[in-house]
């Protein structure tokens, strides 16, 4: 009996052992989990500020100053905090949340994941704990001056291995700071109402922000300034941040399951990223950059494409650090202008007079630059009198745009917006769609022009942010569209100034909606059309245009007036009156000469027959005036247009749907 209850307890205590052990796995998992969830980094690696600050005394003192800092003893206060804490099931965002990953460098504490500070030193140079005594070890007798070469090599050798990012490793540190603004977590922004990134960060005025140089001073006495980056390594900076951007916004472009906020807000900042890096190779030649640009271009940036996007992504990483490796920033020069916002428009081709020759006249002609092998395309129009081509038909305003940079403050207007049509009204140009192309073309551009800044299109389907005109738009009709560039007002208008921000602003540039005259004129600039040359190409003028039911349906203000209908329409009608009638045109359509077909170009011509009065709907984009002739015996056309390697994909849609066309006026001529 004795043995019998012995062997019973020893199998209790079995037991209790058995489920301890596997609580403390699942605690350990759980941990593990967490760890990989809310950081990027092993917490138990962190060694926290104060001892960095030990040493580099002045370092730290301008660390405490930042927003970094700071972030620890304000950001969960904020409302915003809160609420976004809440919906995602975290109770307090200093702990175990995920939060901590970008706001906050945590350690382990009593098992559990707890802020300690801000973004501190080890956020940016990686946990310290394996290379916090061998990064300033210079050997036994010798100090900072006087290290053997050899010493210092396998020094700073080691720290790298064991994790450290020293600030010479360009690639590692800015690529801490995108992976954060770019906010990768689809669930974060989707459910939880997180911000979509500092859509307006730029690398090089964020680190004079927080500059901390003070690596002379601090063995020279005789030196105290935070010393300022040399030109030649901003320039390598600046081409590293842009490369970066692009490739984290691809690798946040992975993350994406479902087409919401998220995914379409990684999606633009990959448009912006591209762009960014065009307006680089335009002013200097970078084989590692054109390589980013050809790998972007080959991938689908669509919901569940992780394999693809991370290895383009991958690839494209590759190419920075080839870069950094290829170049000190000296051979880098002419980008100064460019970093620095204070060159000139650059022009492509040679510019395009805004006016057309009055009717017997030569007609306009434009030619775009060509590639070695390539056909020359001569795009021509003869117009009515006074049928003028302009670059822009709203009125400039003397304030700067800065772009879509609203969202920090109006979260729900900014989620509001990328539901809209105004949001996706890039889309078609960007995507080459053929009845803007045909629009285009007609007009006079070319199909790289359609998304240029200092073209007719972008005036009214795209936001062009001041000093980069020349360069492709990447957003559709946004905020500065609608309340007026942003760059004087965004400032006295933020929360800086309540409550008096949003009157505040209008002496800055901004545009007071409130107002009923003012709201309907600022639609109807876009959304009433009369310029006659823009109309002969087939736009559509406006004509049915409700500015009372787009008012309903883009009404993304929680307070203020929403006016009735009948105020809106007699708004509208007076801005109509004031703008005068849309005018009757003569419709211009596309023909292809003799001539032009031999060289492979495309001559645009006007119909004699003019504007007929019928829904947009029903306009279509050509109209054949003449009858058919008399038949002919058989069909004779002339040879195919010529084509090679740099003819666009649309650009041989057209000729093959021109030809088509030629193809059945011959049928119909033989009937």
């Amino acid at each position: 009996m004795l043995k019998k209850a012995l062997r019973l307890r020893v199998s209790r205590y079995l037991l209790i052992l058995l489920m301890a052990i596997t609580l403390y796995d699942a605690a350990m998992l759980a941990q593990d989990r967490a760890s990989k969830d809310y950081l990027w980094y092993d917490p138990d690696k962190i060694v926290k500020a104060e001892p960095c600050g030990e040493c580099h005394k002045a370092e730290y003192e301008v660390w405490q100053g930042t927003k970094h800092a700071e972030a620890f003893r304000s950001r969960h206060r904020e409302k915003r905090a809160e609420e976004i804490g809440k919906k995602l099931g975290f109770k307090f965002i200093k702990r175990e949340s995920l939060c901590l990953k970008c706001h906050y460098t945590a350690t382990r504490e009593k098992e559990q994941l707890r802020a300690i500070s801000g973004v501190s030193c080890e956020s940016c140079h990686g946990p310290g704990k394996d290379w916090k005594d061998i990064h300033n070890e210079y050997g036994k007798g010798y100090n900072q001056q006087t290290e053997t070469a050899e010493h210092k090599a396998q020094r700073i050798a080691e720290s790298k291995a064991n994790g450290m990012l020293r600030p010479s490793e360009l690639y590692g540190v800015v690529a801490n700071c995108f992976q954060c603004h770019t906010v990768p977590h689809e669930t974060l922004v989707n459910v939880g109402g997180h911000g979509t990134g500092t859509t307006d960060f730029e690398f090089l005025s964020r680190m004079d922000e927080i500059r901390h140089n003070f690596l002379q001073a601090q063995f020279d006495p005789s030196r105290t300034e935070n010393v300022e980056r040399t030109p030649a390594r901003k320039r390598v900076m600046f081409v590293v941040s842009r490369a970066l951007d692009l490739e984290y916004s691809i690798r946040g472009a992975a993350v994406g399951k479902e087409k919401g906020t998220y995914f379409k807000a990684m999606q633009r900042r990959v448009r912006s990223a591209v762009n960014k890096l065009r307006a680089i190779t335009k002013r200097i030649a970078l084989p590692e950059v054109q390589e980013m640009l050809t790998t972007v271009g080959k991938v689908n940036i669509k919901p569940n494409n992780d394999g693809p996007l991370l290895a383009a992504a991958a690839k494209i990483g590759s190419a920075t650090k080839r870069f950094i490796k290829n170049y000190d920033g000296t051979q880098l020069e002419k980008l100064d202008a460019h970093i620095t916002g204070t060159e000139e428009v650059i022009v492509e081709a040679p510019p395009v007079t805004d006016e057309v020759p009055e009717s017997g006249g030569s007609p306009t002609a434009e030619t775009k630059p060509l590639k070695a092998g390539s056909t020359q395309e001569t795009v021509e129009r003869q117009d009515q009198p006074n049928y003028k081509k302009k670059r822009s038909i709203r009125p400039r305003s003397k304030h700067k745009t800065i772009g879509p940079s609203c969202e920090s403050c109006h979260k729900d207007q900014n989620k509001w917006w990328e539901t809209d049509r105004h949001y996706a009204s890039i889309d078609p140009f960007v995507n080459r769609a053929q009845k803007n192309i045909k629009i285009a073309r007609l007009y006079g551009l070319s199909v790289s022009e359609m998304t240029k800044g200092n073209q007719l299109c972008m005036d009214c389907h795209g936001t062009v942010i001041s000093g980069q005109e020349s360069d492709d738009v990447f957003d559709g009709v946004s905020c500065e569209s609608c309340h007026g560039p942003a760059g004087d007002y965004k400032k006295p208008h933020s929360a800086e100034n309540p409550p008096n921000g949003y009157s505040v602003g209008k002496d800055f540039g901004m545009l007071l909606l409130e107002d009923v005259d003012a709201r309907a004129r600022a639609c109807a600039q876009c959304h009433y059309i009369t310029d006659p040359r823009l109309i002969s190409t087939g736009h559509p003028t406006g004509r049915d245009f409700s500015f009372v039911q787009r008012n309903e349906k883009i009404n993304h203000w929680p307070t203020g007036p929403n006016h009735g209908s009948e105020a809106l329409k007699a708004a509208y009608g007076k801005e109509k009156q004031r703008r005068g009638g849309i005018p009757q045109v003569t419709l211009a359509t596309v023909t292809v000469s003799s001539s032009s077909r031999r060289q492979g170009s495309q001559r645009v011509t006007s119909t004699s027959q003019p504007a007929r009065r019928i829904s947009e709907r029903q306009r279509p984009v050509v109209i054949q005036s003449q009858p058919l002739p008399v038949r002919k015996a058989s069909i004779n056309l002339e040879p195919f247009p010529a084509i090679s390697d740099s003819t666009s994909v649309e650009e041989l849609l057209l000729i093959l749907k021109e030809r088509l066309e030629l193809l059945y006026q011959e049928v119909g001529r033989g009937k």
